[in-house]
């Protein structure tokens, strides 16, 4: 799709265009919009970019991702000279930067300061609260916690996390525009860690307790994980799982446990 297209293509950026950054970038590219990528210079964003392409040709050999998607890409997907460039039109820019609070609100002063005042602008942080993050950008109604998950391309959810001052709105053109790029969401509150790392690293502590007290090897555990409820779980959440099993049933394991 090109800008003399009769339908208007829309504009996305992604700030941080590393493994995260970048398999988020693909993923907004597929799903049809013209997609920026930033990064500490333009070699390092122009290098990504041609990583991604090649990561692309690799899927499709894989049948991972479907014929014509590199092509779709290279489309799609452009490497900017700097941040200032990327997000200059951006109806939507993406913050993925590493997870460090003084490099994230640099980045997002950035953002902020060369960004549309209507852009919408999300940070992929898995821990870090969003109200604190919002601190240097400017109208922060339209600020918010996007977090898509590890492989990006191919895992369907993608946490959506408001702060106190987010508007209504923003929360709900950020769930059409994820949905858009045939993901699927869940808003959660702004708490440490949010949901998805709060239950991933609980099944963490689990798990290490249970290697450092020699009751199974860290590889019967991922055996156990892959093999059992983790291949229920792409299927049906916790609660249902815990609803057809019998809420009695439940009960009575946690007194066994406990």
């Amino acid at each position: 799709m090109t800008e003399s297209s009769s339908t208007v293509q829309k504009k996305f950026a992604v700030v941080g265009s590393g493994y995260m950054g970048g398999g988020i970038a693909q993923v907004l590219a597929l799903g049809g919009a013209r997609v920026a990528l930033a990064d500490v210079s333009a070699e390092v964003a122009q290098k990504n970019y041609d990583r991604l392409l090649t990561e692309s040709d690799q899927f499709v050999a894989d049948g991972l991702f479907p014929a014509g998607s590199t092509e779709i890409l290279r489309e799609n997907l452009w490497a900017a000279k700097d941040i200032e460039e990327a997000v200059a039109d951006a109806e939507f820019i993406e913050e993925a930067v590493p997870e460090v609070l003084a490099i994230k609100h640099e980045t997002l002063a950035r953002i902020s300061g060369a960004a549309r005042p209507d852009a919408l602008i999300g940070s992929n942080t898995s821990t870090i609260s969003i109200a604190d993050l919002a601190g240097p950008v400017a109208n922060p109604e339209r600020f918010l916690g996007v977090h898509f998950s590890n492989p990006s391309p191919f895992i369907p959810g993608v946490e959506v996390i408001p702060h106190a001052g987010t508007s209504a709105a923003t929360v709900g053109t950020i769930r059409e525009l994820v949905h858009s790029s045939g993901k699927q969401t869940a808003v959660v509150k702004d708490v440490t860690g949010f949901v998805l790392n709060r239950l991933q690293y609980a099944l963490f502590h689990e798990a290490a307790q249970l290697v450092e007290q020699d009751i199974a090897t860290a590889e019967d555990i991922d055996t156990l994980v892959r093999t059992t409820f983790g291949f229920r779980l792409p299927f049906f959440g916790p609660f249902a799982i815990a609803d057809m099993a019998g809420l009695d049933v439940y009960n009575f394991c946690y007194q066994s446990l406990q």
